[in-house]
């Protein structure tokens, strides 16, 4: 995907939450929004999540400090999304 400000973050643990991935991220730059999808019958985490920053130069930056970072025994994959109502759509 080509660079953008939104994130999409994979291979999550069903323990992390979005406080834990403000921890994570915040450190590379302004963040406007963060979301870890959940499973409408079960409440729980579908192991990815989205998280947006102010600009692309702070995603770009939580790229190369989190992709493949070890967290809750799981090692995530951070990358540009291509879109995230394309993603969140039911399925």
């Amino acid at each position: 995907p080509k660079p953008s400000k939104t994130l999409g973050v994979f291979g999550l643990s069903i323990l992390t939450h979005e406080r834990d991935l403000d921890t994570l991220f915040r450190p590379f730059g302004r963040i406007e929004s963060i979301s870890v999808l959940k499973d409408k019958i079960t409440g729980k985490s579908r192991g990815y999540g989205f998280i947006t920053f102010e600009d692309v130069e702070s995603a770009t930056k939580a790229i190369a400090g989190m992709n493949g970072v070890m967290y809750n025994d799981r090692q995530m994959r951070v990358d540009y999304t291509l879109s995230t109502k394309r993603v969140e759509s039911p399925s």
